[in-house]
């Protein structure tokens, strides 16, 4: 293994809350692996609810009342979910009149779910980009408020809806974090220790030990003194297994040849065919034409 310095986890994560008496204000959902369970019972699941977020926030940008709801929620040990790059994002297609939202990557997203979009985009693309920059910053400066209550903070991207690039999205999300406030290291646990002592009963992650559930990068530098370390990966270990700098560049192209094939292959009627070839072809069982 490459003497890399490894200092963080850094996993997609959820945002849910822990049980009816604590409901979170936000929630994303993280990618799973099929040969990887869920070691959350389904009797902790039924206790946990799902609440919009920004409800209770005042339109006026101030400091104390809000700092007053940091402490009420941070008393009821509710976990929050900040989400900062929903409205962000939203921003940016204010600010490029929708040019932010067919930029590179975006071309990644599920284009059945982008199509329940296009009203929205739309939207926002007529927005008066002046009016809603100082929300952006003023939100993340109450996300540190937060942090500085006690409340339990849990990273979430809504990767995949909107305009929110999956993968590059969870960066961008401590990213805003950090710029809002948290420290580094603190915006880091949100991505890790945080999710695992609010949803994993038996603490199986968001940690170092034998027979952990941890997929884990490798750094040249550490995100805990530098978030946009954390975008600079080496080498990732997922499920057991090591992928280095060249695999995962190789990732992205592979994907798009599976999609491209099972395209060329549905009006044909070949689904089960291109979905078995895609398989092999994503698994490096075969090799893909230039």
């Amino acid at each position: 293994m490459p003497a890399f310095r490894v200092r963080h986890l850094l996993t997609g994560v959820v945002a849910l809350a822990l049980s009816a008496a604590a409901p979170a204000c936000a929630a994303t959902f993280p990618p799973q692996s099929p040969s990887r369970k869920s070691s959350m019972p389904r009797s902790r699941l039924s206790n946990m609810s799902n609440r919009s977020r920004g409800m209770a926030l005042p339109d006026r940008q101030n400091d104390r009342a809000p700092r007053t709801l940091a402490l009420r929620i941070a008393q009821s040990g509710t976990p929050i979910t900040p989400t900062l790059l929903a409205h962000h994002n939203l921003c940016m297609v204010a600010r490029t009149k929708g040019a932010y939202a067919a930029r590179a990557g975006t071309d990644t997203l599920n284009p059945v779910a982008q199509q329940t979009e296009v009203e929205h985009i739309s939207l926002w693309s007529r927005q008066e980009p002046t009016e809603h920059p100082a929300k952006d910053l003023w939100l993340g400066r109450f996300t540190a408020m937060l942090d500085e209550a006690g409340v339990t903070l849990m990273s979430g991207s809504d990767a995949g809806i909107l305009t929110n690039i999956p993968s590059p999205s969870l960066h961008d999300e401590l990213a805003l974090m950090v710029r809002g406030g948290m420290a580094p290291v603190r915006a880091l646990r949100a991505s890790t220790t945080n999710t695992a002592k609010v949803l994993d009963t038996k603490q199986a992650s968001g940690c170092f030990s034998q027979g952990s559930h941890a997929d884990i990068i490798l750094s040249p530098c550490a995100p805990s003194e530098t978030i946009r370390c954390s975008r600079e990966i080496e080498a990732v270990i997922a499920c057991g297994h090591f992928h280095d700098r060249l695999a995962l560049d190789r990732a992205p192209r592979k994907r798009r040849a599976c999609q491209q094939l099972a395209e060329l292959a549905q009006p044909y009627g070949w689904n089960g065919r291109a979905r078995h070839a895609a398989r092999s072809l994503h698994s490096g069982d075969v090799n893909r034409p230039e």
